[in-house]
C-alpha cells in the first residue's frame, strides 16, 4: 500500500525497512510505565501533528 501511495521514494529502495534498530532514553518514568505504554501504543488515537 505504501509503494502504490508513495512510488518515487520506494522506487530507488529494495525495501521499506532496514536492518537498524532505535533506541532512545526516557526520563524519570517507572519500567512499569514505559513497558505500559509499549503494550497500549497502538490502542491510543493518535493526535494530528504526530503528538501523543
Amino acid at each position: 500500500m505504501l509503494r502504490e501511495e508513495f512510488p518515487h521514494p520506494t522506487s530507488r529502495l529494495p525495501t521499506l525497512w532496514s536492518a537498524s534498530y532505535f533506541a532512545a532514553s526516557v526520563g524519570a518514568v517507572s519500567a512499569d510505565t514505559v513497558q505500559r505504554h509499549i503494550d497500549t501504543q497502538w490502542q491510543r488515537p493518535r493526535k494530528k501533528g504526530g503528538e501523543q
